[in-house]
């Protein structure tokens, strides 16, 4: 197993690109309304995060409350010079971790374009590199350690737009990566502990639930680099890690019980097949109320998969959530059902379900 950690905190230094204070909205402001695109980078290339938002075509809802935010914040104002304090603070910090200090600050930008920042990137600016961090399993190396822009605060949805405050956009964050030599979950909480206590001894910076927040990237061997984002409470984060662990030991398995039941590479050929008329006389309220809005039932022959989807990988999670995640995400339905769990749940009936199958196996 490999992990690293990316610990992003903030500063008590007020605001990094204009002279908004760094604390809570309250008092009334400005809604504004926004859509945002991907478009190319410097290199010509569009990111790949940033093209699947787009394809999602939401609208944003920002609140500005006047007195911690302003057209900086907005878009429609560039940002000014950085926050010195907070330059300083993030020096300070850097030498504490043992880091070479950059001759020059320069601001990158990153894209960003879920509508947690108004511009469609984030501000970020590398301050040291090659730090370290001894800890009881032996020496962490921190390759780099940058200071950017906080995002927007989640409110909610409102008439259908994801919505945001602005109050916490634009605080400055000092974001510290680890490199993967992590080896297991309790050394991940111990390297959070000591990089959060190394902070608090500054003084400078920000206390309290969100002012931190710990990324997780776990690996195993065979498997892919998984980032956790947003670990809020460090007496989980060992928990987090040994979860995210079991969960891609028990994908790589199924992945060679498939092989072997196909005979090497899991390749089969798909098609999605309209089952509306099955069910237009269904028991399931989900069913009929999805039918009612106009919406058709497909569904999908899966050979060879029968008992895996129930697979549990991980607390309360099965291949079939796994599966079911993808869809959500790409396809924008609102989940999957499949025969390896109890579709009685569902309202569905034995004499649906073998209709289904049946029209099913013979496409």
């Amino acid at each position: 197993m490999k992990v690293g950690i990316e610990i992003h905190q903030r500063l008590d230094a007020g605001k990094l690109f204009c002279n908004c204070p760094s604390v809570p909205a309250e008092g009334d402001g400005a809604s504004i309304y926004r859509r945002q695109r991907a478009v190319a980078g410097e290199l010509g290339k569009i990111d790949a995060a940033a093209a699947q938002e787009f394809v999602r075509k939401r609208q944003f809802l920002y609140e500005a409350p006047m007195n911690a935010s302003c057209l900086v914040e907005s878009d429609d104002e560039p940002p000014h010079d950085m926050n010195p304090t907070a330059i300083d603070i993030a020096v300070e910090i850097c030498l504490l971790l043992e880091a070479k200090v950059v001759d020059e600050v320069q601001v990158m930008r990153k894209t960003v374009i879920d509508g947690s920042n108004t511009g469609g990137f984030q501000r970020t600016s590398i301050v040291g590199l090659d730090g370290k961090l001894r800890t009881s399993r032996g020496e962490v190396g921190i390759p780099v350690i940058c200071i950017e822009e906080e995002s927007s605060g989640i409110l909610g949805e409102e008439g259908g737009a994801a919505k945001f405050c602005l109050d916490r956009l634009g605080m400055p964050l000092i974001e510290i990566a680890t490199d993967p030599t992590i080896v297991d979950g309790e050394h991940a909480q111990e390297v959070a502990e000591k990089l959060g206590g190394i902070l608090r001894t500054t003084g400078k910076v920000q206390r309290g639930i969100g002012t931190i927040r710990q990324d997780l990237n776990v690996s195993t061997e065979g498997g892919a680099r998984v980032e956790i984002k947003g670990a809020q409470e460090l007496k989980l984060i060992g928990k987090m890690v040994e979860n995210e662990a079991r969960r891609q030991k028990t994908l790589m398995g199924i992945r060679e019980e498939l092989e072997k039941r196909f005979g090497g590479k899991v390749d089969f050929g798909y098609q999605a097949v309209d089952l509306t008329t099955i069910f237009e006389n269904t028991g399931s309220k989900l069913f009929k109320g999805a039918i009612g809005k106009g919406h058709r039932i497909f569904g999908m022959r899966m050979p060879k998969f029968k008992g895996l989807l129930g697979t549990e990988v991980g607390e309360g999670r099965r291949f079939g959530t796994e599966l079911s995640d993808y869809a959500k995400m790409n396809a924008g339905v609102a989940g999957i059902m499949h025969s390896d769990e109890d579709l009685s749940k569902y309202g569905i009936s034995e004499k649906e379900a073998r209709e289904a199958e049946m029209k099913l196996s013979l496409e």
